[in-house]
Protein backbone atom coordinates (compact mmCIF):
# COMPACT_ATOMS: atom_id res chain seq x y z
CA UNK A 1 0.00 0.00 0.00
CA UNK A 2 2.81 2.43 0.87
CA UNK A 3 4.66 1.64 -2.37
CA UNK A 4 1.49 2.28 -4.37
CA UNK A 5 0.91 5.57 -2.60
CA UNK A 6 4.48 6.66 -3.26
CA UNK A 7 4.19 5.69 -6.94
CA UNK A 8 1.01 7.74 -7.27
CA UNK A 9 2.62 10.73 -5.60
CA UNK A 10 5.61 10.60 -7.90
CA UNK A 11 3.39 10.19 -10.96
CA UNK A 12 1.38 13.24 -9.95
CA UNK A 13 4.56 15.19 -9.24
CA UNK A 14 5.88 14.57 -12.73
CA UNK A 15 2.95 16.45 -14.25
CA UNK A 16 1.76 18.87 -11.57
CA UNK A 17 4.14 21.44 -10.14
CA UNK A 18 4.77 22.68 -7.41
CA UNK A 19 4.04 19.27 -5.88
CA UNK A 20 7.13 17.68 -7.40
CA UNK A 21 9.64 18.79 -4.77
CA UNK A 22 7.46 17.68 -1.89
CA UNK A 23 6.62 14.30 -3.38
CA UNK A 24 10.21 13.46 -4.27
CA UNK A 25 11.45 14.57 -0.84
CA UNK A 26 8.87 12.26 0.72
CA UNK A 27 10.10 9.30 -1.33
CA UNK A 28 13.70 10.11 -0.47
CA UNK A 29 12.96 10.63 3.22
CA UNK A 30 11.32 7.23 3.42
CA UNK A 31 14.63 5.71 2.26
CA UNK A 32 12.80 3.36 -0.09
CA UNK A 33 14.82 0.87 -2.11
CA UNK A 34 14.26 -0.34 -5.65
CA UNK A 35 12.77 1.69 -8.50
CA UNK A 36 11.03 4.24 -6.26
CA UNK A 37 14.20 5.20 -4.41
CA UNK A 38 16.11 5.26 -7.68
CA UNK A 39 13.52 7.57 -9.25
CA UNK A 40 13.74 9.99 -6.31
CA UNK A 41 17.49 10.32 -6.80
CA UNK A 42 17.40 10.54 -10.60
CA UNK A 43 19.47 13.53 -11.69
CA UNK A 44 20.48 14.50 -8.14
CA UNK A 45 23.53 16.80 -8.10
CA UNK A 46 26.54 16.01 -5.95
CA UNK A 47 26.29 17.51 -2.45
CA UNK A 48 29.39 19.32 -1.24
CA UNK A 49 30.06 19.87 2.47
CA UNK A 50 32.16 22.55 4.11
CA UNK A 51 33.27 22.80 7.73
CA UNK A 52 32.75 26.33 9.10
CA UNK A 53 33.06 28.31 12.31
CA UNK A 54 29.79 30.02 13.25
CA UNK A 55 30.02 33.19 15.32
CA UNK A 56 27.78 33.38 18.43
CA UNK A 57 27.64 35.58 21.52
CA UNK A 58 29.29 32.69 23.40
CA UNK A 59 32.15 32.31 20.95
CA UNK A 60 32.58 30.41 17.68
CA UNK A 61 30.90 27.02 17.32
CA UNK A 62 31.45 24.27 14.81
CA UNK A 63 29.14 24.08 11.81
CA UNK A 64 28.76 22.25 8.51
CA UNK A 65 27.32 23.62 5.27
CA UNK A 66 25.65 21.35 2.70
CA UNK A 67 25.26 22.69 -0.83
CA UNK A 68 24.64 21.20 -4.26
CA UNK A 69 25.45 23.19 -7.38
CA UNK A 70 25.17 26.97 -7.67
CA UNK A 71 23.36 29.07 -5.08
CA UNK A 72 19.61 29.23 -5.64
CA UNK A 73 18.84 31.80 -2.95
CA UNK A 74 17.23 29.25 -0.63
CA UNK A 75 18.97 28.65 2.69
CA UNK A 76 18.09 27.04 6.02
CA UNK A 77 19.54 26.36 9.45
CA UNK A 78 18.95 22.75 10.57
CA UNK A 79 19.43 22.17 14.32
CA UNK A 80 20.08 18.68 15.70
CA UNK A 81 18.32 17.23 18.74
CA UNK A 82 19.65 15.92 22.05
CA UNK A 83 22.30 13.51 20.85
CA UNK A 84 25.98 12.96 21.66
CA UNK A 85 26.87 12.82 17.94
CA UNK A 86 25.74 16.41 17.34
CA UNK A 87 25.89 17.36 13.66
CA UNK A 88 27.23 13.89 12.88
CA UNK A 89 24.00 12.23 14.05
CA UNK A 90 23.12 9.48 11.57
CA UNK A 91 19.62 10.80 10.79
CA UNK A 92 20.58 14.47 10.57
CA UNK A 93 23.18 14.18 7.81
CA UNK A 94 20.86 12.44 5.28
CA UNK A 95 18.13 15.01 6.02
CA UNK A 96 20.56 17.88 5.34
CA UNK A 97 21.66 16.22 2.10
CA UNK A 98 18.05 15.71 0.98
CA UNK A 99 17.37 19.41 1.44
CA UNK A 100 20.60 20.34 -0.36
CA UNK A 101 19.76 18.31 -3.47
CA UNK A 102 16.45 20.21 -3.58
CA UNK A 103 18.40 23.46 -3.94
CA UNK A 104 18.72 24.56 -0.31
CA UNK A 105 22.02 25.72 1.22
CA UNK A 106 21.87 24.05 4.66
CA UNK A 107 23.82 25.02 7.78
CA UNK A 108 23.94 22.51 10.64
CA UNK A 109 25.41 24.26 13.71
CA UNK A 110 26.69 22.06 16.53
CA UNK A 111 25.11 22.85 19.89
CA UNK A 112 27.38 21.68 22.69
CA UNK A 113 24.56 21.78 25.25
CA UNK A 114 22.42 19.46 23.12
CA UNK A 115 25.40 17.12 22.63
CA UNK A 116 25.59 16.88 26.43
CA UNK A 117 21.82 16.35 26.71
CA UNK A 118 21.25 19.80 28.24
CA UNK A 119 18.14 21.89 27.51
CA UNK A 120 19.41 25.43 27.97
CA UNK A 121 18.43 29.02 27.07
CA UNK A 122 21.97 29.33 25.68
CA UNK A 123 20.98 26.98 22.87
CA UNK A 124 18.11 29.28 21.89
CA UNK A 125 20.56 32.19 21.80
CA UNK A 126 22.97 30.17 19.62
CA UNK A 127 20.18 29.23 17.21
CA UNK A 128 19.35 32.91 16.85
CA UNK A 129 23.04 33.70 16.28
CA UNK A 130 23.45 30.86 13.76
CA UNK A 131 20.60 32.31 11.70
CA UNK A 132 22.27 35.75 11.84
CA UNK A 133 25.57 34.20 10.75
CA UNK A 134 23.98 32.44 7.78
CA UNK A 135 22.18 35.63 6.77
CA UNK A 136 25.58 37.31 6.66
CA UNK A 137 26.92 34.75 4.17
CA UNK A 138 25.74 36.31 0.92
CA UNK A 139 27.06 33.42 -1.17
CA UNK A 140 24.65 31.10 0.69
CA UNK A 141 21.67 33.20 1.78
CA UNK A 142 21.32 34.97 -1.56
CA UNK A 143 17.69 35.94 -0.99
CA UNK A 144 18.39 37.56 2.38
CA UNK A 145 15.96 35.18 4.11
CA UNK A 146 16.57 31.89 5.92
CA UNK A 147 14.43 28.94 6.93
CA UNK A 148 14.84 27.37 10.37
CA UNK A 149 14.32 23.69 11.21
CA UNK A 150 14.60 22.13 14.67
CA UNK A 151 14.47 18.45 15.60
CA UNK A 152 12.91 17.18 18.85
CA UNK A 153 13.59 19.58 21.74
CA UNK A 154 15.49 21.92 19.42
CA UNK A 155 12.22 22.26 17.48
CA UNK A 156 10.61 24.19 20.30
CA UNK A 157 13.79 26.21 20.87
CA UNK A 158 13.91 27.07 17.15
CA UNK A 159 10.35 28.41 17.26
CA UNK A 160 11.37 30.64 20.17
CA UNK A 161 14.46 31.89 18.30
CA UNK A 162 12.44 32.59 15.13
CA UNK A 163 10.30 35.07 17.05
CA UNK A 164 13.19 37.18 18.31
CA UNK A 165 13.44 40.77 16.99
CA UNK A 166 16.95 40.44 15.54
CA UNK A 167 15.91 37.83 12.96
CA UNK A 168 12.11 37.55 12.93
CA UNK A 169 11.64 39.64 9.77
CA UNK A 170 14.24 37.60 7.84
CA UNK A 171 12.91 34.12 8.59
CA UNK A 172 11.10 32.49 5.64
CA UNK A 173 9.61 29.69 7.78
CA UNK A 174 10.28 27.70 10.94
CA UNK A 175 9.68 23.94 11.13
CA UNK A 176 9.54 22.01 14.39
CA UNK A 177 9.69 18.21 14.01
CA UNK A 178 8.53 16.43 17.17
CA UNK A 179 9.07 19.57 19.25
CA UNK A 180 7.51 20.94 22.43
CA UNK A 181 5.27 23.92 23.02
CA UNK A 182 5.69 24.30 26.78
CA UNK A 183 8.70 22.71 28.47
CA UNK A 184 7.22 22.44 31.95
CA UNK A 185 4.16 20.64 30.61
CA UNK A 186 6.36 18.25 28.61
CA UNK A 187 8.60 17.58 31.62
CA UNK A 188 5.58 16.85 33.79
CA UNK A 189 4.35 14.33 31.23
CA UNK A 190 7.75 12.59 31.27
CA UNK A 191 7.59 12.34 35.07
CA UNK A 192 4.00 11.14 35.34
CA UNK A 193 2.81 9.82 31.96
CA UNK A 194 -0.25 12.06 32.29
CA UNK A 195 -1.16 13.82 29.04
CA UNK A 196 -2.25 17.47 29.24
CA UNK A 197 -5.88 18.54 29.56
CA UNK A 198 -6.87 15.26 31.22
CA UNK A 199 -6.27 13.25 28.03
CA UNK A 200 -5.32 10.16 29.98
CA UNK A 201 -2.13 8.20 30.57
CA UNK A 202 0.46 7.36 27.89
CA UNK A 203 3.63 5.67 29.06
CA UNK A 204 6.58 8.04 28.47
CA UNK A 205 9.91 7.00 26.98
CA UNK A 206 12.71 6.25 29.48
CA UNK A 207 15.09 8.32 27.37
CA UNK A 208 13.18 11.52 28.07
CA UNK A 209 13.13 10.90 31.80
CA UNK A 210 16.89 10.26 31.71
CA UNK A 211 17.39 13.62 29.97
CA UNK A 212 15.39 15.37 32.67
CA UNK A 213 17.36 13.60 35.38
CA UNK A 214 20.65 14.70 33.81
CA UNK A 215 19.46 18.32 33.63
CA UNK A 216 18.38 18.31 37.28
CA UNK A 217 21.17 16.21 38.79
CA UNK A 218 22.75 19.24 40.47
CA UNK A 219 19.58 19.62 42.58
CA UNK A 220 19.49 16.01 43.73
CA UNK A 221 22.91 15.13 45.15
CA UNK A 222 25.80 16.81 47.00
CA UNK A 223 28.20 18.83 44.85
CA UNK A 224 30.94 16.21 44.99
CA UNK A 225 28.60 13.58 43.48
CA UNK A 226 27.21 15.62 40.56
CA UNK A 227 29.93 14.73 38.06
CA UNK A 228 29.72 11.01 38.75
CA UNK A 229 25.93 10.94 38.62
CA UNK A 230 25.89 12.84 35.32
CA UNK A 231 28.49 10.51 33.82
CA UNK A 232 26.43 7.49 34.87
CA UNK A 233 23.20 8.89 33.44
CA UNK A 234 24.96 9.76 30.17
CA UNK A 235 26.29 6.21 29.94
CA UNK A 236 22.78 4.78 30.24
CA UNK A 237 21.44 7.31 27.68
CA UNK A 238 24.12 6.13 25.25
CA UNK A 239 23.25 2.49 26.06
CA UNK A 240 26.68 1.86 27.59
CA UNK A 241 25.16 -0.30 30.31
CA UNK A 242 28.45 -1.80 31.64
CA UNK A 243 29.83 1.69 32.27
CA UNK A 244 26.57 2.85 33.87
CA UNK A 245 26.55 -0.12 36.23
CA UNK A 246 30.21 0.42 37.05
CA UNK A 247 29.30 3.96 38.11
CA UNK A 248 26.62 2.58 40.45
CA UNK A 249 29.23 0.61 42.39
CA UNK A 250 31.70 3.50 42.46
CA UNK A 251 29.36 6.21 43.78
CA UNK A 252 28.10 6.80 47.34
CA UNK A 253 24.49 7.40 48.32
CA UNK A 254 22.29 9.06 47.15
CA UNK A 255 23.83 9.09 43.63
CA UNK A 256 24.24 5.31 43.51
CA UNK A 257 20.59 4.81 44.50
CA UNK A 258 19.39 7.12 41.72
CA UNK A 259 21.50 5.27 39.15
CA UNK A 260 20.08 1.98 40.43
CA UNK A 261 16.59 3.29 39.65
CA UNK A 262 17.78 4.33 36.17
CA UNK A 263 19.25 0.88 35.53
CA UNK A 264 16.00 -0.75 36.67
CA UNK A 265 13.96 1.70 34.56
CA UNK A 266 11.98 2.60 37.65
CA UNK A 267 10.23 5.56 36.03
CA UNK A 268 7.82 5.98 38.93
CA UNK A 269 10.54 6.65 41.51
CA UNK A 270 12.62 8.83 39.21
CA UNK A 271 9.54 10.83 38.21
CA UNK A 272 8.52 11.46 41.82
CA UNK A 273 12.07 12.56 42.59
CA UNK A 274 12.06 15.12 39.78
CA UNK A 275 8.56 16.60 40.06
CA UNK A 276 9.35 19.20 42.78
CA UNK A 277 12.18 20.64 40.66
CA UNK A 278 10.41 21.11 37.31
CA UNK A 279 9.34 24.73 37.80
CA UNK A 280 12.89 25.94 38.38
CA UNK A 281 14.14 23.93 35.40
CA UNK A 282 11.55 25.08 32.86
CA UNK A 283 10.74 28.64 33.93
CA UNK A 284 12.91 30.53 31.41
CA UNK A 285 10.78 31.94 28.52
CA UNK A 286 13.64 31.12 26.15
CA UNK A 287 12.81 27.43 26.54
CA UNK A 288 9.11 27.46 25.62
CA UNK A 289 7.40 28.83 22.48
CA UNK A 290 4.15 29.33 24.39
CA UNK A 291 5.93 31.74 26.75
CA UNK A 292 7.63 33.71 23.96
CA UNK A 293 6.63 36.03 21.13
CA UNK A 294 5.38 34.07 18.12
CA UNK A 295 7.34 34.25 14.86
CA UNK A 296 6.18 36.48 12.03
CA UNK A 297 7.08 33.80 9.49
CA UNK A 298 4.87 30.76 8.85
CA UNK A 299 5.22 28.12 11.55
CA UNK A 300 5.15 24.42 10.56
CA UNK A 301 4.63 21.82 13.29
CA UNK A 302 5.06 18.13 12.40
CA UNK A 303 4.58 15.40 15.01
CA UNK A 304 4.30 11.66 15.28
CA UNK A 305 0.94 10.49 16.54
CA UNK A 306 2.41 7.89 18.93
CA UNK A 307 5.38 9.99 20.14
CA UNK A 308 6.09 9.13 23.79
CA UNK A 309 9.12 11.37 24.23
CA UNK A 310 7.37 14.66 23.45
CA UNK A 311 3.66 13.89 23.13
CA UNK A 312 1.78 14.95 20.00
CA UNK A 313 -0.53 17.06 22.19
CA UNK A 314 2.34 19.57 22.38
CA UNK A 315 1.98 20.34 18.67
CA UNK A 316 -1.79 20.67 18.90
CA UNK A 317 -1.63 22.98 21.93
CA UNK A 318 1.08 25.16 20.42
CA UNK A 319 -0.85 25.43 17.15
CA UNK A 320 -3.92 26.49 19.12
CA UNK A 321 -1.83 29.08 20.98
CA UNK A 322 -0.53 30.57 17.71
CA UNK A 323 -3.82 30.66 15.82
CA UNK A 324 -4.70 34.25 14.96
CA UNK A 325 -1.18 35.42 15.82
CA UNK A 326 0.79 33.95 12.92
CA UNK A 327 0.35 31.55 10.02
CA UNK A 328 0.53 28.05 11.51
CA UNK A 329 0.43 24.70 9.69
CA UNK A 330 0.41 21.55 11.77
CA UNK A 331 0.17 17.83 11.19
CA UNK A 332 0.05 14.88 13.56
CA UNK A 333 0.67 11.70 11.60
CA UNK A 334 1.12 7.97 12.21
CA UNK A 335 3.87 8.04 9.56
CA UNK A 336 6.34 9.38 12.13
CA UNK A 337 7.44 7.93 15.48
CA UNK A 338 9.38 10.71 17.22
CA UNK A 339 11.51 12.18 14.44
CA UNK A 340 11.76 9.17 12.13
CA UNK A 341 9.62 8.46 9.08
CA UNK A 342 7.88 5.12 9.29
CA UNK A 343 6.41 2.85 6.63
CA UNK A 344 3.00 1.71 7.89
CA UNK A 345 0.12 4.00 7.01
CA UNK A 346 -2.56 4.43 4.40
CA UNK A 347 -2.81 6.56 1.30
CA UNK A 348 -4.62 9.34 3.16
CA UNK A 349 -1.77 9.71 5.67
CA UNK A 350 0.79 9.76 2.87
CA UNK A 351 -1.21 12.41 1.04
CA UNK A 352 -1.54 14.60 4.14
CA UNK A 353 2.20 14.48 4.75
CA UNK A 354 2.87 15.27 1.09
CA UNK A 355 0.51 18.27 1.29
CA UNK A 356 2.24 19.48 4.47
CA UNK A 357 5.63 19.29 2.71
CA UNK A 358 4.18 21.06 -0.32
CA UNK A 359 3.15 24.01 1.88
CA UNK A 360 6.60 24.00 3.46
CA UNK A 361 8.32 24.22 0.05
CA UNK A 362 6.02 27.05 -0.97
CA UNK A 363 7.15 28.99 2.11
CA UNK A 364 10.79 28.20 1.34
CA UNK A 365 10.46 29.36 -2.25
CA UNK A 366 8.92 32.74 -1.42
Amino acid sequence: MVALAVLLLVAVAVFLRPWAQAALLLVDAAELRGPFGWLAKLGDPVVQTEEVQVSTRYGAIRGRVYMAGAATGKAAVLVHGLHAAGIGEERLEPFARRLAVRGVAVLTPEMEELRRYRISPQTTDKIEDAVSWLLGQQRLAVSGRVGLIGISFSGGLSVVAAGRPSIRDRISFVLSVGGHGELHRTARYLCTGQLPEDRGYFRPHDYGLGILLLNLSHRLVPADQIGGLEAGIAAFLQQDYPEGRRMISSLPLPASRILTWVDARDASRVGRLLLPHLSAFASDPGLSPERSDPPVAPVFLLHGQADNLIPAAETELLARRFLGKTSVHWLITPLISHVELGHSAGVRDMWRLEHFLEELFEALNR
